[in-house]
């Protein structure tokens, strides 16, 4: 999302939920590569790990900038004259 442009409830709620979706597929996909027994990893499966990990961790990142727009805007509309940027 760029600019200023706002965002309601439910497009917040839509999208934080699209997005776990995603987060728990890279979950399932990171136990099929790192086995709990396994104590060695070929560079291959190192670098799957990293950008599962990578994955993960940008799809929170996603969700929390989206609920900071939501709630920056929300403030916005509530407090007139505000500048939040």
């Amino acid at each position: 999302m760029k600019g200023r442009s706002s965002i309601t409830k439910q497009q917040l709620k839509k999208y934080c939920e699209a997005e776990f979706d995603n987060i728990d597929a890279v979950i399932s996909e990171i136990f099929i590569v790192a086995v709990p027994d396994k104590t060695e990893y070929s560079t291959a499966e190192l670098a799957a790990i990293a950008t599962f990990i990578h994955n993960f961790y940008n799809g929170i990142e996603n969700i929390l900038k989206r609920i900071l727009i939501y709630e920056k805007t929300k403030s916005r509309k509530c407090q007139p004259g505000t500048n939040i940027y």
